[in-house]
């Protein structure tokens, strides 16, 4: 079963040839330089074949087929992979041969692969509706060629699936394909999100600051501590003499005998007296002088004028920008 199609390899080499034989009467005909080309490639492609490299062959032969969409390319193609065992890429590739377009001798061929193909396991088809057009699908990780009405042919059960084009989010996805059953599948790609990028003019920060001016009222007690430190001391200092000489007044006649009481006490009563005064004067200059020393404490001066930010007023911060996904936001960063 495995071999390279000798006969359409065959065919195609005799078509080519008696092309080439014609180019001399037809110099100027581009066409017989392609059919040149497109030998040389089968030729190639049948050399690597024979080596045992069918993934160069195969690459091969789509490069001449890029040159021409030859049916017998598209079948050797197929038969390639049915011989290395890719059994869905060769139904897929024997499928797109049985086009309108095809020989009847190139169609005939390709039905007897899937015949073969068809006793070696039971089959399904999936067909894909792509948007956008032109996206990549690979199956199973390899490249995949759909046919006219975007189907091919696959073993039956899962498959991974993976469509691709630019600028747009890949799809992968696990597809279980029944034998003798087609599965349509809609295939939708989403475009790729698009990072916007916004730049901000971010000025340095901002600081305002409100000055006010205050009136502070302060007490002006004049001369007033000097009279009562002055009064203080001399009262204080009359009453320490007094209360000295009542008592000295009380030792002069202590000793002395009198005849009767009340004659002790004539003689005590103008120490007596002195000692009151005096007791008086020195509680009187002791408050003089407390009060002389409030006087200096509270004495600042009068009134002075103080320029300072007023806390309810002031602020200082700065405003900084930031860009959200719905707009931008403005931040203020400061106290108040």
């Amino acid at each position: 079963m495995k071999g390279w199609s000798s006969r359409a390899l065959v065919v195609a080499l005799c078509l080519s040839a008696a092309s080439v034989a014609g180019s001399a009467r037809a110099a100027a005909d581009p066409s017989a330089d392609a059919d040149a080309r497109i030998l040389e490639l089968a030729e190639r492609a049948r050399v690597e074949r024979k080596a045992g490299d069918y993934d160069a062959a195969i690459a091969t032969l789509k490069e001449a087929i890029g040159i021409a969409p030859k049916p017998w390319l598209l079948y050797n193609i197929a038969r390639l992979y049915e011989d290395s065992g890719r059994y869905d890429l060769a139904r897929s590739h024997y499928e797109l041969c049985l086009g309108p377009n095809v020989d009847a001798e190139t169609q005939s061929r390709a039905k007897d692969g899937l015949a073969r193909l068809d006793k070696l396991g039971e089959h399904g088809r999936l067909v894909l509706t792509i948007s956008p057009k032109g996206a990549a699908v690979k199956l199973d990780g390899v490249a995949w060629d759909l046919d006219d009405a975007g189907g091919t042919s696959l073993t039956a059960g899962e498959h991974q699936l993976t469509v691709s084009h630019p600028g747009y989010v890949t799809l992968e996805k696990r597809v279980d394909v029944l034998g003798g059953q087609t599965m349509d599948l809609v295939v939708n790609l989403s475009k790729e999100p698009t990072e916007i990028v916004r730049t901000v003019e971010v000025e340095k920060p901002v600081v305002v600051t409100k000055t006010v001016t205050q009136t502070v009222e302060r007490t002006d007690v004049g001369a007033w501590p000097w009279i009562a430190l002055g009064a203080g001391l001399a009262a204080g200092g009359a009453g320490g003499y007094l209360f000295w000489a009542g008592t000295d007044d009380w030792d002069a006649i202590d000793g002395q005998e009198f005849a009767t009481q009340a004659e002790f006490e004539a003689a005590k009563e103008p120490g007596a007296t002195k000692r009151g005064w005096g007791t008086a004067l020195m509680a009187t200059g002791g408050a003089l002088l407390a009060t002389s020393v409030i006087l200096f404490l509270i004495d600042d001066g009068g009134e002075e004028s103080v320029s300072e930010p007023s806390p309810a007023d002031a602020f200082s911060g700065s405003v900084v920008p930031a860009v959200q996904p719905n707009g931008v936001t403005m931040t203020f960063i400061g106290s108040f």
